[in-house]
């Protein structure tokens, strides 16, 4: 393992949270990863766990190294085909586990599954259409619902091999559409919209646009667009610094077929990383814009203060304003460094981001989750009683703390509970998320 690149402090954070993934993850837990398993937790917290001694990783890297090797090489070859099983084990033919436990593995198991299908080159949305059109169909099915067969069906799906697409995009901001070169690279540029491409909506032929043409390796479209997509932009910002400074922009769209020929399909570009979307009214806009322009302008302010905050918003823009998730990710995680340490030191910038962002994402999400309940509460029109007044709580005009204490009482939950017994999801995670709040120490741990 070349570890140059990483600190110590880096290291140990990233061998840590290995460790609990090792412990706490399903399909490790199954015959095939069971022993290999057990040797690289012991090997980890041995170097870094709570009693490693100092310099004990260096100690015992090459054992490490040795095991690592064989075990990486055990999941390449198992993992998918396990977790699927373990999938199927868990849901066609349930043990005798308490419900709780048995839910437990399954959500262990389809997390797994979705992130290392997504590490494959599967998109997030491809992955929530299979959902919706085969496991969940959105229309009610002619013959009779199994889900066995199912199943079967989307794992077929899932386990495809890569193939190669073809993907055309408009090009819009082309000076001079007819002077541009036919072809850069291995993308094909076109005056006219290639066969098929013009009936689809926001693809006409108009004014000096052009069509982007390409091919892409990949085992579902919207991934094999989303990589073309990255590689048309890279070329044309060769061009706009060499060729034509316009302001030419890629359509967010594709049509997009296998390459061997097939049906054409309009699809977006995928954004697994969406913009977040402000919901705050423009009187609450103006007050954040004040507070901000006081917290820079203030006296107690060091002017090296002042440029790291505004240095975070504009790199928060840029990554706003980018399709590319890389890019994305950059510009939000170096925006969230000035913010942390500013341009001093060099040591555990990794461990200072995460101590100074957790707290504020720990907020967040309780103030998202309450909002999540109060609209479904609204949504099945539950009613809770004042046991004061016996009047009806108006929960839509509480405040977060008040909703919260409304929602904590033991009466109030027993009757949440007893009317989401259709929806037993929803009930587990809200009975998990009022448990977390009221015991913050076991949440934390």
């Amino acid at each position: 393992m070349n570890l140059s690149h990483a600190s110590t402090a880096d290291v140990r954070m990233v061998a840590r949270e290995a460790i609990g993934i090792l412990e706490n993850e399903a399909v490790l837990t199954r015959p095939v990863f069971k022993d290999a398993t057990r040797n690289i937790g012991a090997l980890l917290a041995k170097s870094f766990g709570d009693k490693a001694d100092k310099g004990a990783f260096e100690k015992g890297r090459a054992l490490l190294e040795s095991h690592l090797r064989e075990y990486l090489h055990l999941l390449h070859q198992h993992y998918v085909d396990e977790v699927i099983r373990g999938l199927k084990d868990a849901t066609l033919a349930p043990d005798t586990r308490p419900e709780s436990d048995r839910f437990q593995e399954i959500r262990s198991l389809t997390g797994s599954l979705i992130s290392r299908l997504i590490a494959r080159g599967q998109s997030i949305e491809g992955l929530f259409q299979l959902y919706r059109q085969v496991l969940v169909p959105l229309k009610p099915p002619k013959k009779a619902y199994v889900f066995a067969k199912k199943f079967d069906l989307l794992t077929r799906f899932i386990t495809d091999e890569r193939r190669t697409w073809r993907a055309s995009f408009a090009i819009d901001g082309v000076t001079d559409s007819r002077s541009f070169p036919a072809k850069i690279g291995d993308i094909a540029f076109h005056q006219g919209a290639p066969e098929g491409v013009s009936v689809f909506p926001g693809m006409k032929e108009q004014g000096h646009r052009l069509f982007a043409q390409g091919e892409a390796d990949a085992i579902d479209a919207r991934t094999a667009g989303q990589l073309l997509h990255e590689r048309i932009n890279r070329v044309l910002d060769l061009v706009r610094f060499e060729y034509d400074r316009a302001n030419i922009t890629v359509s967010d769209q594709f049509v997009i077929a296998p390459a061997t020929g097939g049906d054409l399909r309009l699809l977006p570009i995928p954004k697994v990383v969406p913009n977040p979307q402000s919901s705050i009214s423009a009187a609450e806009l103006d007050v954040f814009a004040q507070n901000v322009g006081r917290l820079v302008t203030g006296e107690r302010f060091a002017s090296e203060g002042r440029e790291r905050v505004l240095a975070a918003f504009r790199l928060y823009r840029t990554g706003a304003d980018t399709t590319s998730f890389e890019n994305k990710l950059v510009n939000w995680w170096t925006a969230l460094e000035f913010l942390a340490k500013g341009s001093g030191g060099s040591a555990g910038i990794g461990e200072q981001v995460e101590n100074s962002v957790t707290p504020v994402l720990m907020g967040i999400s309780v103030v998202n989750h309450l909002t999540a309940y109060r609209e479904m509460l609204l949504e099945l029109s539950v009613e809770l009683f004042d046991p004061a007044t016996n009047q009806a709580i108006a929960l839509k005009e509480l405040n977060f703390s008040d909703l919260y204490a409304v929602l904590a009482q033991p009466e109030h939950r027993q009757t949440i509970n007893d009317r989401l017994r259709d929806l037993p999801l929803t009930q587990m995670r809200f009975e998990q998320f009022m448990h977390y709040l009221a015991t913050p120490a076991v949440s934390v741990g």
